[in-house]
């Protein structure tokens, strides 16, 4: 792993966290989903780039959602 890929997936880790953390005191259904496909990710994907696109789509999902 490089060093930019481990610091993605240890930002990519607390952000998720405290998604999940937010979503579940809030009962937002849509935040504790991104919030553990955050935490969930990084062990599927390898490459930076496209982890890096993932975190951003799932940091703008639940604000779309929630505008539904």
């Amino acid at each position: 792993m490089s060093p930019v890929q481990i610091f993605l997936v240890v930002l990519m880790s607390l952000a998720g966290m405290a998604y999940f953390g937010y979503g579940k005191k809030q009962q937002v259904m849509s935040a504790m989903v991104a919030g553990g496909l955050m935490m969930g990710i990084p062990y599927v994907v390898s490459s930076a780039w496209l982890l890096f696109l993932i975190w951003l789509v799932l940091m703008a999902f639940p604000i779309f959602w929630s505008r539904m």
